[in-house]
């Protein structure tokens, strides 16, 4: 007896706990599921943003105030002459900060738009999940796992438009769900190549979608109707995108950020063997990025818009490969992570397919991955923090305080310090220096590097600086641009020796004999 009753107990247990996340909800329940995640966004938020002083753990972070600095002035008073868009990869992220530096000052305006975007991809993932009909239980475990995955705390708030693209993709995903199309998507279409220039691939895919429903409704006989559809689409995401188009032809003389042009000709990956690039690629792709995301890629039901998902997955991949692979390792992994909101598309695809169990079964691994890894990604936030104000402020200390008045200094970190110092800079790699770039163009081969020691020469020899700042790095990669000045005839003093392993050094220069 007692055992019958043992066994129901626990038989009726599981049965509750598997409608937890099999049962649709109600409306009610939604409502509520979306008043919990914007208190929990704004709380977390809210504790991060006063903890200490607000830094980020990017020194791009620091470009990207810099910019808003001088579109705010009109002046660049560290590169003379170099418009406000130059370095920025998001014009409008750089908007957005800038519009806020109005009233605020630069780190909380840049932390309020990160803030902002966070809540925007936290409620776009709730409303995907209840597009797609899962359980609001469901839909929580997806705001968790893609916010939480991979180093999802350092990027959504790294001082950059990261959070911002991953908040256009989940919301461009449920859009593209309405069931008849909608003036929103075209809209949003026609901005998130301005957010990041590689999710215009996923504009074209979804507007290409889009243009296909609008024929399979009008039918073969009602052309006319389909046209119509189709440019009134093509205008909304053209009035869009021009405002941005004009800001950056007028400002750069492109309609496009030129700072992949800056990286790929300073890093110079587009030559090496494809099996290298393979394997640069392989490498990025790990449990600390976005294996409990990419479990979802898997799992995405033949459709239309899956096709749309893995569409644009491949040219994303593809262009890294062609240009840049080993990018996809940069900065902790930053531009891996707008693949993520893709990837849990793809879980809650399988979450809701069906009833059964093993539906669920991608999101509890998924879960579980993330909690294994998130002790450690959270980790390095906080010692990436740590290193802004310990480091970087105290570099930029320094010399303000050292330094004469008309030093003229050599950087390869464009951020921090031109935001912090008000000295004439020469960025080496290029993107706040565009001028730097043809001459990695010139003599940086494109399968190992090597000539970047005389670009960098010839970049020191054409802008004549004082000094230089140079990380003393573990592996030496940028420390080999000190190597390659005194290779050449140029003498390096350390009037700031690095305080400790990756720190920055500070050389005053003395150009070579002729």
């Amino acid at each position: 007896m007692l055992g019958a009753l043992s066994n129901m107990k626990a038989s009726l247990f599981r049965s509750s706990l598997f409608e937890i996340f099999t049962s649709s909800g109600t409306k009610t329940e939604r409502f509520v599921v979306y008043l919990v995640v914007v208190a929990v966004t704004v709380s977390v938020c809210v504790w991060l943003g006063t903890r200490g002083p607000i830094t980020f753990p990017l020194d791009d972070a620091y470009i990207t105030m810099h910019n808003a600095q001088v579109v705010i002035s009109g002046v660049d008073r560290n590169y003379p002459g170099v418009p406000a868009l130059v370095g920025s990869t998001s014009s409008i992220h750089l908007a957005l900060v800038t519009g806020l530096m109005l009233v605020l000052p630069p780190e909380p305006a840049s932390f309020t738009v990160n803030a902002f975007a966070v809540l925007l991809y936290a409620l776009g993932l709730c409303r995907l999940a209840f597009c797609l009909g899962t359980a609001p239980a469901v839909a929580v475990l997806a705001v968790g796992v893609s916010t939480l995955s991979g180093y999802g705390p350092f990027h959504l708030f790294n001082g950059l438009e990261t959070g911002l693209a991953m908040a256009a993709v989940v919301w461009a995903l449920v859009f593209a769900l309405s069931p008849t199309p909608t003036w929103q998507l075209p809209l949003l279409c026609g901005l998130m190549p301005f957010v990041r220039p590689e999710l215009a691939a996923l504009s074209a895919l979804l507007m290409t979608r889009q243009a296909w429903i609008r024929w399979a409704q009008a039918g073969t006989y009602k052309v006319g109707t389909f046209v119509k559809a189709v440019v009134q689409d093509g205008l909304l995401a053209i009035l869009a995108a021009a405002p941005w188009l004009i800001w950056s032809w007028l400002d750069t003389g492109h309609l496009f950020p030129a700072t992949i042009a800056a990286k790929s000709a300073y890093f110079a990956e587009s030559g090496l063997p494809w099996w290298r690039k393979l394997w640069f690629m392989a490498l990025a792709i790990n449990a600390m990025t976005l294996v409990p995301a990419f479990l979802g890629l898997v799992f995405l039901r033949r459709s239309p818009i899956a096709l749309v998902v893995w569409g644009f997955f491949g040219a994303f991949m593809v262009a890294f490969y062609v240009q840049l692979p080993g990018a996809l390792h940069h900065n902790y992994f930053r531009y891996l992570h707008i693949l993520t909101p893709l990837s849990v598309f793809g879980l809650l695809m399988a979450a809701c397919d069906g009833k059964r169990v093993r539906g669920h079964i991608p999101f509890a691994v998924a879960s579980l991955l993330v909690a294994a890894t998130l002790p450690f990604s959270w980790r390095m936030y906080k010692d990436e923090l740590d290193y802004t104000r310990r480091e970087s402020a105290g570099m930029a200390e320094w010399v303000n305080e050292n330094l004469p008045a008309d030093a003229r200094i050599l950087v390869h970190d464009a951020g921090y310090i031109a935001f912090a110092t008000s000295f004439q800079l020469i960025d080496l790699v290029g993107l706040k220096t565009p001028s730097s770039i043809p001459y990695h163009q010139r003599w940086t081969v494109p399968t190992n590097g090597a000539g970047r020691g005389e670009a960098i020469h010839r970049i020191a020899m054409s802008s004549n600086p004082t000094h230089a700042v140079i990380l003393n790095d573990v592996d030496n990669y940028w420390g080999a641009a000190a190597n390659a000045l005194r290779q050449r005839g140029w003498v390096l003093e350390a009037v700031r020796p690095a305080p400790q392993v990756r720190g920055y050094q500070v050389f005053r220069l003395t150009a070579p004999k002729p």
